[in-house]
């Protein structure tokens, strides 16, 4: 009787899990926050941040005591943020702990758990979660771990960069926390021995807290060998054995990215590279993400037909350097940070602000108001939009040329920019500038023989016809724009630019001809309205209305499929005569379970690679893409997704998954590091006979391509590829 218990209690479990396994708390954790506008543009910007200020610090072993991280977390007035042990009522509901972990690449590990220093405030909930305890802090709150690195590592050079995660909440709203943190050598703050008992009484294996996939910093085990923190081999010095374990404890069949190898490029030389850079960048001209900012060019190349080839060509450089300017500010954040290609469109301010430009842009070319900037839209007559181009309307297209061209990859970009980033700062730049002048090629070329452009009609009428057209097409950008953000911001967003639409309106009021005080006072104004308009957007109906809305939805929605689920179970229990009938039951539940883990584009995880590729001896394919990424999307389409693409993966019993870099998380970051990529698209196609050897396709690839790389890697028949498709 007591095994026919258990045996349903399994039932009960699995299918629970199954049914819980929704989409509501991955979301809501990934809703971004712009309570108070952040840090952005003088307002504080448009995340998170200043809710709670992280700062962090490590102290060497000593006497009596281990190696030990401190994190402390400064936070706001009115606000608290959960313990590390909060905990869950049993159908799942409550608040989300404060985790804390370092990451994956991190020098050391952590290797213990997670202890405050002051203990939580403790109440019990009447309220959401009736009758759960109910543990935060406030003010200030600082958490110690023991922390262990490799023998004769100098603590003195360790950084160990970490990520801090949980809720900021206050009576009225609550906060999502992705905080990045580094911690350098400090002096060791006063710990009781009680405090100092907890820390060290429950070590962790080096297996546990998984930072890319932010595991509960608290998991309990057992270290290995039982040496002291700080005098740990570190993961990487773990190598796997047959039986998929380590040597030093249980890491399951965790894909180590850290024993990739990469077959090395046909070129290494800086010239190869620039080359490739310049190519890449003329061939992002034609691009789908450049197309609707085109118009404004051609609009220029028609008012320069009947001026001299020297006002041309000057405007024509102009207009280059704004694209070049646009490829540096790129290279200092890859030089700086390791910024990929196209990972500002991961974030929903950079988005929101473009969006922004974009659409006062489109206003203007429809005639809602005018942008004083000589010869930047034209104005509103066809008389005078012959007038000569500015200079910073030239430099200004081009900003606004690049800035859209970043959700696309050109042809033999990636290949370039991969390297680039490894390289020294001015390897770097000089790899960015030429894909910059290779982008501004063209109108370089047209700035010096103008008589390329003779086919184009003399100015008239017909240009304020074409420039309507234009204004509808950059509205039809702005609606491609909108789709890369998160449900909950598309209300406030269509009200900013509702807003935004008023006052250009306004703006229009005032002619270009009128005083410059009076102008100038109109744009203060103008500006101040926005900054208001943002606020109270932003600040107010995103975090108070619509996310709290849409968090209740995808709450009730994950609510119902359960109970839905756990219904159905009921019934079928309920139905069940004895033991034989009961394992038929499990049987069918392993059946669906397994038949869902080997769905073709499951999500990507490396647990899942290493699981496909160690244990079961699969090869997998994986598309690194994200929503902003047009050059995937196209990709996807009509490549990967064909029907020949499609019969060979299903006839080769090749796994498929997809990794969603739309967010650009850093666990995701990391993995396309180690494939030498910084940005999407990307194929890594994972061979089962050598899957630390992956084939990688970055930027762009073909279908001959594709299907040349799957042969090869199930082993059907040898390939030779050529070093610029993959590698």
């Amino acid at each position: 009787m007591h095994r026919f218990q258990s045996r349903i209690w399994r039932a009960v479990v699995w299918n629970a899990a199954l049914a819980a396994s929704l989409p509501a708390t991955a979301v809501r954790g990934q809703i971004p926050d712009f309570g108070g506008l952040g840090d952005f543009g003088g307002l504080g910007g448009l995340g998170p941040g200043s809710e709670a200020v992280i700062t962090a610090k490590f102290t060497a072993a000593t006497e009596g005591r281990p190696a030990l991280l401190w994190v402390t977390a400064q936070i706001a007035a009115g606000f608290h943020v959960f313990a590390t042990d909060q905990g869950k009522l049993a159908d799942g509901g409550g608040p989300q702990p404060t985790e804390i972990a370092l990451a994956a690449d991190a020098a050391a590990r952590v290797a213990g758990p997670w202890v405050a220093t002051q203990p939580p405030q403790s109440h019990v909930d009447t309220e959401v979660w009736k009758g759960l305890e109910i543990r935060e802090h406030t003010g200030q709150a600082t958490w110690v771990a023991p922390v262990a690195w490799a023998p004769g590592v100098d603590p003195s050079q360790l950084v160990l960069k970490g990520r801090f995660t949980g809720q900021a909440c206050n009576p009225n709203t609550c906060i999502p926390l992705r905080l990045p943190f580094e911690a350098r050598l400090g002096a060791a703050d006063a710990l009781s021995e009680e405090l100092l008992a907890q820390v060290t009484a429950t070590p962790l294996t080096e297996g546990a807290a998984s930072p890319q996939e932010g595991s509960r910093s608290a998991a309990a085990s057992t270290a290995p060998g039982g040496g002291a923190a700080g005098d740990v081999p570190p993961p990487w010095d773990r190598r796997p054995t047959r039986s998929g374990e380590t040597s030093r404890g249980a890491l399951g069949t965790k894909y180590d990215l850290e024993r990739v190898e990469l077959s090395e490029s046909g070129s290494d030389s800086l010239a190869y590279f620039l080359v490739t850079a310049f190519l890449g960048g003329v061939l992002l001209n034609v691009m789908p993400c450049v197309l609707p900012v085109i118009g404004l060019k051609i609009m220029s190349f028609a008012q320069q037909a009947g001026e001299s080839r020297a006002h041309a060509w000057a405007l024509n450089i102009w207009y280059s350097a704004g694209i070049v300017a646009v490829f540096w500010g790129l290279a200092g954040l890859a030089a700086a940070f390791g910024m990929g290609w196209g990972t500002q469109n991961a974030n929903d301010g950079f988005n929101l602000v473009l969006i922004g430009i974009v659409f006062a842009m489109a206003l203007s070319l429809i005639g809602v108001w005018e942008i004083p900037i000589p010869g930047f839209v034209g104005s509103g007559a066809a008389l005078e939009l012959a007038e000569r181009e500015g200079r910073s309307a030239a430099f200004l297209k081009g900003v606004l040329t690049t800035l859209l061209a970043t959700p696309c990859t050109g042809p033999f970009m990636a290949t370039a920019l991969a390297w680039a980033v490894r390289q020294s700062a001015w390897v770097t730049f000089s790899v960015f500038t030429a894909l910059g002048l290779g982008m501004a090629a063209p109108y370089l070329l047209i700035g010096a023989f103008p008589e390329l452009i003779r086919f184009l009609p003399k100015p008239g009428m017909w240009m304020e016809t074409f420039k309507k057209i234009m204004g509808l097409i950059l509205l039809a950008t702005v609606v491609w724009l909108l789709s890369f953000l998160d449900p909950p911001l598309l209300v406030p967003a269509a009200a900013f630019l509702v807003a935004l639409t008023g006052i250009c309106g306004w703006m229009a009021r005032t002619p270009a001809t009128a005083p410059w005080g009076q102008r100038a006072a109109s744009w203060a104004t103008a500006v101040l309205a926005t900054l208001i308009a943002a606020q109270l957007c932003y600040g107010m109906l995103y975090p108070r209305v619509m996310r709290p809305r849409y968090e209740q939805r995808l709450e009730a929605h994950a609510r119902a499929r359960l109970a839905e689920e756990l219904s159905a179970l009921t019934a079928q229990l309920r139905e069940v005569p004895g033991p034989a009938e009961l394992d038929a039951l499990i049987r069918r539940v392993e059946s669906d379970l397994a038949a869902g883990a080997d769905a073709p584009w499951q999500p990507f995880s490396l647990e899942q690679l290493g699981k496909l590729t160690l244990q079961d001896r699969r090869t997998v394919l994986v598309d690194f893409t994200a929503d902003w990424c047009a050059t995937c999307k196209s990709l996807e389409k009509l490549v990967l997704k064909t029907a020949d693409v499609e019969r060979a993966l299903a006839s080769a019993d090749v796994a498929t998954m997809v990794a969603d870099y739309t967010e650009a998380p850093d666990w995701l970051t990391e993995t396309l590091g180690a494939l030498d990529s910084n940005g999407v698209p990307v194929i890594a196609i994972f061979p089962a006979h050598q899957p630390y050897r992956p084939i990688v396709f970055r930027g762009g690839y073909t279908k001959s391509a594709l299907l040349e790389a799957i042969a090869a890697a199930t082993g059907q028949r040898a390939v030779s590829r050529r070093p610029s498709a993959a590698r």
